[in-house]
């Protein structure tokens, strides 16, 4: 990875036809090869996932989360998975 940034592509919640939105999650500040800083980026994920997935977006007359939210949250945060794996193989061999 040549470049401390992880894009969160969602494309499951939205149609083939439109692109799927990205955010872009920052770790050049942290040490991957720590558990500290492995969780910190964890959290950074998680909370980039809620907000393009809409996690946290009010439906009037519900509080329970749309299925599609919940769907785009969850594969957001597993295909981050792979590229946060080798940032840390990466991390750690570079200590």
């Amino acid at each position: 990875m040549s470049s401390p940034l992880l894009a969160i592509a969602l494309a499951s919640a939205i149609s083939a036809t439109s692109p799927a939105p990205t955010m872009q999650v920052k770790f050049d500040d942290l040490n991957l090869s720590t558990p500290a800083g492995q969780e910190i980026l964890q959290k950074r994920i998680k909370s980039a996932a809620r907000e393009v997935c809409g996690m946290d977006e009010k439906t009037t007359g519900t509080r329970i989360r749309s299925s599609e939210s919940a769907r785009c949250y969850n594969q957001a945060v597993g295909s981050a998975t792979a590229a946060v794996a080798a940032a840390v193989r990466k991390a750690s061999s570079d200590s």
